[in-house]
């Protein structure tokens, strides 16, 4: 217990302690009455060597106003005591304002963390918009990328393309009718002999020869080629990388064609003859080609001499309907 506490409790026992002395010196001394005359010895003051009056005892009606000091005295420090209790904070209130200090600084505190998520959000947010600007101009940039790729592919393609062409056409086999020789037989057809060779890099496959020919008198083969030729088609064997092969065929000629060439048969006569090739590669591609010539039989030939025919380029009109 403090000192505050102990007070007004040894107050009150000085106070009761005196008070029950005064009651017992009340008792004991017997009221004064006025036939009673006071002792001379209360009565005589004395006189002490400094010239003092001195009484030698007081009477116990004097005591009264030292109690009611002592009382006032008493009463003061009971309210000073209860005015203390009453100022000084309880515990309760104590914790509440504790309490309410640490809400306010967490309050504080919560604040700036608040203002600094702010602050980090409005700058997240502006780092997004400048990501989102970027990815933006990556996806142009990369759709430009893509448009070049695909024109780079595409020549790529191409390259590759004309690189096989070229290819193929280095390797695949090539058919070239070297000579042809012409003469004419009594059955009204026109022998051929033809001289075939492959100068490819590779054999060729199913291969088909198409032969339209026809004789005519040498002063019209320019200007009136005959509509109606001997036509004949065959396959042959196939001719290997490097190759020749020779292939003889009659070919019989329509007579309103090669009569007036029989009739006058010492005169000049033309020979025309066109020689389709057509055949399969390497490749499994479908390859072809047509050549043409021409030869004139000289006066004084016999049906049985050989004309050899010589190339003719361009190809001569044939009006033969197909």
């Amino acid at each position: 217990m403090s000192y505050r506490h102990w007070l007004p409790v040894v107050a009150f026992g000085g106070f009761l302690t005196i008070s029950s002395w005064a009651v017992l010196a009340q008792e004991q001394v017997p009221p004064v009455t006025k036939s009673q005359s006071v002792p001379e010895s209360r009565e005589k003051p004395t006189t002490a060597g400094n010239g003092k009056r001195e009484t030698e005892s007081e009477s116990p009606e004097n005591v009264t106003p030292a109690l009611n000091k002592i009382e006032s005295a008493i009463r003061d420090l009971v309210e000073q005591e209860r005015t203390g209790r009453g100022q000084r904070p309880s515990d309760e209130e104590i914790r509440d304002l504790i309490a309410q200090e640490g809400m306010a600084l967490w309050a504080e505190r919560m604040f700036w963390a608040t203002l600094a998520a702010v602050i980090l959000t409005l700058v997240g947010v502006f780092l997004i918009c400048r990501t989102l600007s970027e990815t933006r101009r990556a996806a142009n940039y990369t759709k430009g990328m893509l448009r070049e790729a695909r024109k780079t592919t595409k020549a790529a393609e191409e390259t590759i393309a004309v690189t096989r062409e070229i290819g193929q056409k280095q390797i695949r086999a090539y058919i070239t009718i070297t000579e042809v020789w012409a003469h004419l037989a009594e059955d009204n057809t026109i022998c051929l002999r033809i001289e075939i060779s492959n100068t490819g890099a590779s054999p060729t496959k199913r291969l088909e020869i198409a032969i339209k020919a026809t004789c005519c008198q040498f002063e019209h083969w320019r200007d009136d080629v005959p509509s109606e030729m001997g036509r004949t088609t065959f396959n042959t064997d196939d001719i290997p990388a490097g190759g020749g092969n020779t292939v003889e065929k009659n070919i019989r000629v329509p007579g309103s064609t090669i009569n007036p060439v029989l009739e006058n048969i010492m005169q000049e006569s033309a020979y025309l003859a066109e020689i389709t090739v057509k055949f399969i590669d390497v490749f499994d591609d479908k390859q072809g080609d047509t050549f043409c010539f021409r030869g004139f039989k000289p006066e004084n030939h016999g049906l049985a001499d050989e004309i050899r025919l010589d190339p003719q380029w361009p190809a001569p009109r044939i009006n033969d309907g197909g």
